[in-house]
């Protein structure tokens, strides 16, 4: 069994969907694969390491080999979202039985300076929803319900914000499970954490409220594509939220006033695609970038790099808009183009510039077979 896992652009709520505050995500169409299949022993291979026989017993998951530290920093993800989901079938009294994982990544190449670069779209959430999903297939959960989709979201999100230290908004795991473009808040992180760390069981938390979680569809007008553009330099998102947080603390009351900002932004950007008004739409987008240039100049972490601001300022001069996706310092800026004609001005200008337009789609499906 192969599943196919998409990647995700945010369009607008940067830095405010760390504060339980709406943003916009949308997935696309990068994917991840995973296969399963059924074998003597457990093992997985993914593109960094050759297969590796694990063993599961009494909740602890262990590697049947010395591993480095990189590569125990690269599997972190996987290995823990095998151990979360084996858990929940053990809670569920399904016997364990062994499989054999292959993870793939169909990473999306550049070339800068005769180097081969990778640019990634959330890749390691995909990888949880990958893993999480496989398994539930595996042990005969029909994945396309809708009760057993919000599990594999879930769980998906308790192995990935655990093992990132109980950080992050998940909403990238959001949009590897649920595709499309979705209107997004996330959970208390405080609550969650509490939840995982006062050892209560997978079935307890699942049942469990998810106080502040807000997960909906939503629609953009059909007229406005979506385009990306890489900078040619990765971000450091984690040191990004270090510093942020140093911002935060000496701060605090200019920092939340403009995440209070954004979060209006983002729920007039709502507005405007319900309406379809351009000049609204425009113009709330327009704001939502400035609210991002104004945090930058506050907290003086290197948000908006010249390569991003160029990208912006690129797509405003052919009657498009540009903002940052993402936590900014390199990584994509992203542009909503009303023509076609507009389009295919802005990524010959971004070309001219030395930039590197990527060709991105909405995946309107989330994780799901590789043959559906």
């Amino acid at each position: 069994m192969k599943f196919k896992i998409p990647g995700k652009l945010m369009l607008a709520g940067e830095w405010a969907a760390l504060e339980q505050r709406p943003s916009l995500v949308l997935a696309i169409n990068r994917f991840v694969e995973v296969e399963i299949l059924e074998a003597s022993c457990f093992t997985i291979n993914t593109p960094y390491l050759d297969e590796v026989e694990f063993v599961y017993e009494k909740d602890k998951l262990r590697f049947r080999k010395v591993l480095t530290g990189e590569l125990k920093n690269k599997l972190s993800f996987a290995k823990k979202t095998i151990k979360i989901f084996l858990k929940f079938m053990e809670e569920n009294a399904n016997p364990i039985t062994p499989f054999k994982l292959t993870t793939k990544s169909h990473d999306t190449i550049i070339k800068i300076d005769d180097k081969e670069v990778k640019v990634g779209f959330g890749s390691s959430a995909a990888v949880c929803v990958g893993i999480g999903t496989a398994i539930m297939k595996f042990y005969d959960y029909d994945i396309n319900d809708k009760k057993i989709k919000d599990i594999i979201f879930k769980l998906s999100c308790i192995a990935h914000f655990s093992a990132q230290d109980f950080n992050g908004s998940c909403y990238d795991v959001a949009a590897s499970v649920y595709g499309g473009v979705l209107y997004y808040k996330t959970f208390n992180s405080f609550w969650l954490k509490n939840e995982i760390q006062t050892g209560k069981t997978l079935l307890e938390i699942l049942e469990g409220d998810w106080p502040g979680l807000v997960i909906k569809e939503i629609k953009i007008p059909e007229n406005i594509k979506i385009l990306c553009c890489y900078t040619g330099k990765e971000a450091n998102s984690r040191e990004l939220i270090k510093k942020m947080d140093t911002f935060k603390d000496k701060k605090y009351d200019d920092y939340i006033k403009i995440i209070d900002e954004i979060e209006v932004d983002v729920d007039s950007i709502l507005d405007a695609f319900e309406s379809g008004n351009e000049r609204e739409i425009k113009m709330m987008l327009h704001k939502n970038q400035s609210d991002f240039v104004e945090l930058d100049g506050l907290s003086k972490i290197g948000l908006l790099t010249p390569e991003l601001r160029k990208i912006v300022e690129i797509a405003n001069d052919n009657d498009c808009v540009g903002k940052i996706s993402g936590a900014g310092g390199g990584d994509c800026a992203v542009a909503f183009c009303f023509n076609d004609e507009n389009c295919d001005k802005l990524i010959k200008s971004w070309e001219k510039e030395g930039l590197y337009p990527i060709n991105v789609e909405i995946s309107l499906d989330g994780v799901r077979e590789a043959n559906s």
